[in-house]
Formats: structure tokens, C-alpha cells, sequence
């Protein structure tokens, strides 16, 4: 039997719910090269253990094993850009897409706004997000600002 789980800012998530939370996404990201110290930070934005506008995370679980999880962070902005962000989303290669759409479906619903989910051009679950409705608008371009420490010389 499947069970789901969510947790936020009033309802927290324990230490150790936190260390399976993390090992479970860093081991299941596919071919993103994710640290786990970005999803930790990720959590607490959404724990609001970091000074932030909070979010949340859903999990889904089988026998006391976690098959699939999303952390969300609220963004504090609306009309221009979504209100939430899907940061993570992870969930076992051997998982059925009804687990993943029970837990997606989950995550959608208890947005109380737009969600943005960043996907790279070759992700594999891609054909998935766009069947829950979720569709790509703009192309995302960034910059990164070069390592100043290794320019001071």
C-alpha cells in the first residue's frame, strides 16, 4: 500500500525524514548532476529553517521505502512569474506512472498558484510533465557569473 506524505512549514519534517528525503533524490535524478547540499538547501527554503517564503514537500512511499518525491519552494511572486517552484522531482526507475502522477497531481494541488518546473531539453520525463499539463512557455537562458576567486591574482 502506497502512502503520501507532505510536509511544510507548520508540520516540518524530521531529521531523519530529511536525511531519506535527500539520499532518495540525490540517488534518483536520472542523468542531472544535482549536490546534495542544493537539495538540502532546497528543503530548508521550503521548511523555512532559511529566510524564505516556505514551500513544501511530497512523498510517496511503499513499505516504508520512498518511490517518489518533490520539494517545492514558494517564490514570492505572482502574475509574471508562478508563485511556486517544483525544484525537485525524483522517483524510482522501476516506479509505475501512476505512482508518479498520484504524487504529481498531490503536488499540483496543493499549490495555491502557478508552478514553474525547470526540465532539461533531454529529460526522460518530460512526455510525462506535459501529459499532467504542464507546458513549456519561454526558454530558459542563464549566466554565471565567472569564480572571482580565481581571477584575483
Amino acid at each position: 500500500m502506497f502512502e503520501q506524505h507532505l510536509y511544510d512549514a507548520f508540520s516540518k519534517i524530521s531529521p531523519y525524514e530529511r536525511h531519506r528525503v535527500v539520499k532518495f533524490l540525490y540517488d534518483n535524478q536520472g542523468d542531472c548532476e544535482i549536490e546534495k547540499n542544493d537539495i538540502i538547501s532546497a528543503i530548508e527554503y521550503a521548511m523555512k529553517d532559511r529566510p524564505s517564503f516556505g514551500g513544501y514537500i511530497v512523498t510517496v512511499e511503499k513499505d516504508n521505502q520512498i518511490v517518489a518525491a518533490t520539494v517545492v519552494n514558494k517564490t514570492g511572486m505572482s502574475g509574471y512569474w508562478p508563485e511556486y517552484i517544483l525544484v525537485y522531482f525524483g522517483a524510482q526507475q522501476d516506479s509505475t506512472y501512476e505512482i508518479s502522477r498520484k504524487m504529481l497531481n498531490k503536488t499540483i494541488t496543493v499549490a495555491k498558484g502557478d508552478i514553474a518546473f525547470l526540465v532539461t531539453p533531454n529529460n526522460p520525463w518530460k512526455i510525462f510533465f506535459r501529459k499532467l499539463g504542464l507546458e513549456s512557455k519561454i526558454l530558459e537562458m542563464n549566466y554565471t557569473k565567472p569564480n572571482r576567486d580565481s581571477n584575483a591574482s
